[in-house]
């Protein structure tokens, strides 16, 4: 009960130092993409972070994975409409934004915080270790392996082949190509 109680308090005392949202991008599914600046950022490729949202509630935290690679010098996540929290997120989304309507692809200028806590480590956080390694995502469960996916094309866009993996087998299993 202690540990809880003082992962609570940890987790308060990071609202006051939001993440500037200063990008929305909205994709086919619905799915929204935030780009976000926080001071001080420092991330690996396929981790994840609680963001909370206090014109939703105060006290409600949802986990995303960050799809932004270390090499970027900002966050993102992507948010699937698939509730109320979301939804709700949207709709403030579109408060925000210069522009009133979001189409598909189409960049919308915001400035907006949320509250970031995180980031927080993943299986994959030694991937770069290995010779070969096997990316198994369903749905949008493949967002862990967009960070890693981009980290590596930063790595070779660079020229920076020293990094262990030579090969990367990257396996999407999707219900509906829509």
């Amino acid at each position: 009960m202690i540990i809880y109680i003082i992962d609570r308090l940890v987790r308060w005392s990071r609202r006051f130092n939001p993440a500037t949202v200063y990008k929305a991008i909205e994709h086919p599914g619905p799915c929204l993409e935030l780009r976000m600046r926080k001071k001080g950022w420092v991330q690996q490729a396929g981790q994840y972070v609680f963001l909370q949202c206090s014109e939703i509630s105060l006290f409600e935290w949802h986990p995303f994975t960050l799809t932004s690679a270390p090499e970027e010098d900002y966050l993102s996540v992507h948010i699937r409409k698939a509730g109320d929290w979301t939804g709700e997120l949207y709709k403030i989304v579109n408060n925000h934004s210069k522009q009133k309507t979001m189409k598909e692809g189409k960049n919308t200028e915001l400035q907006f915080q949320l509250a970031v806590d995180g980031p927080y480590g993943t299986p994959s956080d030694d991937i770069f270790q290995y010779k070969v390694s096997v990316l198994i995502g369903a749905g949008v469960g493949c967002t862990p392996y967009v960070s890693i996916l981009k980290s590596v094309w930063y790595k070779i866009k660079s020229g920076n082949t020293q990094f262990g993996t030579k090969k990367i087998y990257f396996y999407w299993l999707c219900s509906d190509t829509k």
